[in-house]
């Protein structure tokens, strides 16, 4: 496993591709950068923020893909059954080898975005506005704790 402040870089350095059925919903996010198909994305939707969010890997520990795919289908039914608009995607790491399908979820606010990243344990989730700067939030202390301490504790922010 990665060392924390490499983690979070990783996070923070990650291709996080959104691959919709139409044309102009095909783009790359990265994390504080405005993508202007985004945001023409959100307000042809009607919806004031999204979230790119996966059930892969809790707290970035490989797992077995079944596992990873079943918590990746109990994600995208809650959160359809939120109301999302939930495109399919994918975050790719800089040296391309590490891949994770994820989702674009149109609808999802910040606070249900980390109520589920929290839920599926993972470190971070990449949360956007009306603008279409996705900024990355993080879940765990990871300078200080690792991946895998801090949001597991009792008490601890979600």
């Amino acid at each position: 496993m990665e060392r924390p402040r490499s983690l979070l870089q990783s996070y923070l350095t990650t291709a996080y591709r959104v691959y919709g059925a139409r044309r102009s919903e095909r783009f790359e996010l990265r994390v504080s950068v405005r993508e202007p198909r985004l945001t023409l994305l959100l307000h042809r939707h009607r919806a004031r923020s999204a979230a790119f969010i996966t059930a892969w890997h809790p707290r970035s520990r490989p797992r077995p893909r079944g596992m990873n795919e079943a918590a990746q289908k109990r994600l995208i039914a809650e959160l359809k059954r939120l109301g999302c608009i939930v495109l399919p995607g994918e975050g790719i790491g800089t040296d391309g080898q590490w891949r994770e399908p994820s989702v674009l979820a149109l609808r999802l606010d910040r606070k249900n975005a980390k109520r589920l990243a929290h839920r599926y344990r993972q470190n971070a989730v990449l949360v956007c506005d009306r603008r279409g700067i996705p900024q990355l939030v993080l879940l765990a202390d990871l300078l200080r704790h690792g991946p895998a301490d801090r949001a597991d504790q009792p008490g601890a922010p979600a």
